[in-house]
This record gives structure tokens, sequence and C-alpha cells, in this order.
């Protein structure tokens, strides 16, 4: 490699050494982030905006949400699950839902399981229930029920007990003890005892110990 070459492949690295450093007493504006006593280091350097630059972001921006690529720049070279999770959902803040689609999707290939709980409910406010079916089937997968949860109740809300019962059929299927229970309530409702006490009797088999308060007894 050539010293023109090295010299362009670092500077990022030399104008985060430049902006670090302090002048006349006044800390540098950007500082790299320590993690607290006892927590591990993130795996990728993080730094932050000094507390004057801030101040002054937040008067002159005035809440204005960052252009579209600073989001693509994030989403593509990110790789810090938590980051990339705060940045979703501040994207989603201001309705930039594809925006917060990427970078959710980016946090779950970086291993934050969280991610696939707001990426089913986000599909499921675009009217994607297909997707959202999906990502919280995923979750489910992961030890997490509430996006089966949370989906669901948007769509009994919505269109009635059958649109929830079809997500609450599929969790099942995955072993999911929390949507048998809500099978067991919605059959019950429904005036179909023999399916609720099904549905009853199959929660408290995978449950250990199992109690399912809306279920017949």
């Amino acid at each position: 490699m050539t010293q023109t070459s090295q010299w362009r492949q670092t500077w990022f690295e030399r104008a985060v050494d430049v902006t670090d450093q302090a002048c006349r007493g006044i800390p540098g504006p950007l500082t790299r982030e320590v993690a607290p006593p006892g927590q591990p280091n993130h795996v990728e350097p993080l730094y932050r905006l000094a507390d004057y630059v801030q101040a002054h972001t937040a008067r002159t921006r005035r809440g204005e949400c960052p252009p579209a690529d600073f989001w693509g720049v994030a989403a593509e070279h990110l790789t810090e699950p938590a980051v990339l999770m705060s940045l979703a959902r501040a994207a989603r803040r201001p309705q930039r839902l594809q925006i917060a689609d990427r970078l959710y999707r980016a946090a779950v290939e970086h291993g934050h399981s969280d991610a696939l709980d707001d990426l089913a409910l986000l599909r499921e406010e675009v009217g994607d229930h297909g997707g959202a079916d999906d990502y919280a089937l995923r979750s489910v997968r992961h030890g997490s029920g509430r996006a089966v949860s949370e989906v669901a109740e948007i769509r009994e809300d919505a269109d009635g007990w059958r649109g929830a019962e079809r997500l609450y059929v599929k969790a099942a299927r995955v072993g999911d003890t929390r949507a048998l229970c809500c099978l067991a309530r919605l059959r019950r409702e429904a005036g179909d005892w023999a399916e609720a006490e099904l549905y009853a009797q199959q929660a408290a088999a995978l449950a250990t110990p199992a109690r399912c308060a809306n279920s017949p007894s």
C-alpha cells in the first residue's frame, strides 16, 4: 500500500484524533464514549458530540430530521445493534417508515432480537400483514411473544377476533403458550367450548407452570 493510499484510508481516524483534542480548556467537539465501570466496551468505538455542539444544533435545526443520505449510510455501515435500534426508533417517530424498516433489519442482522418485535408492528402499521406475521413468529422463536400479542390486538380491534385468531394459530404452532391461551379465550367467547378446552389443555401441557387467566376453568 502506498503512503498516499494509506493516508486516504485513515482519514476518519485522523479526523477523530483532531476533533477529540481539547483547546484552551474546552473539550473537543467529538469525544469517544466510554462504557460505565463494570460494563464491557462497545464492539466498535462510539463517539458523541460535546454538550455545547448538541445545544447549538438543537437551536439551529429545531427538530429537523436528518437527510435520507444520513440514514442510508448508518444502515449500511453501522454494526452496533443497540445503535441501529436507537436510530430505527428515532426514524420511526417522524414517520420515516422505510428508513426505520431498513435500520431495524440491520439491527436484526447484527443480533438485536427486540428489533423483530418492532419490525412486526411496523409492518402491521403499513398494512403488510404477511411481513408482520413473519417477524412476529421469528420473535417467538427467539423467546418473545410481545409482537404476536400486540399485532393480534391491533387486528382484533380493527377486524374482530378472526384476524387475530389466524396469527394466534400460527404462533401456537411454533410453541407460543400465550397464543394458545388467547385462542382458548377467543373460542370461548365464540361459544365453542370444546375447542376452547382443547387449546387450554395444550397451553397447560406446554407451560411450566402454566396459568391461562383467560382460558375456561
